[in-house]
């Protein structure tokens, strides 16, 4: 019999966003992790950030590789992905 749990998932894929942020990085927390990105990827992102977030995050490519895939300088593609992280980290915050 399994005991439900009185966090939902969405709860648990911003806390392991969270805790991933600070350092966590167990093979199940990152893949909540995914999950909870990918969710919010349609909230808030402009599409430059989505598309960022997701090249570096979702497919783990190194950001010398997001920056040649869609044209643009590694500070360009750092910077995306930094105020996209900071708006998905206001949502994960705003969930706890």
């Amino acid at each position: 019999m399994s005991r439900k749990s009185r966090y939902s998932e969405h709860d648990m894929e911003a806390y392991s966003f969270q805790h991933y942020l600070s350092g966590g990085t167990n093979d199940k927390q990152r893949e909540r992790m995914k999950k909870f990105i990918l969710k919010a990827l349609d909230i808030e992102l402009t599409p430059r950030q989505r598309q960022c977030i997701y090249e570096y995050y979702i497919n783990e490519k190194k950001m010398k590789d997001v920056a040649k895939d869609v044209g643009l300088c590694i500070s360009t593609v750092s910077f995306h992905i930094s105020q996209g992280m900071k708006k998905i980290q206001k949502r994960a915050e705003y969930i706890r």
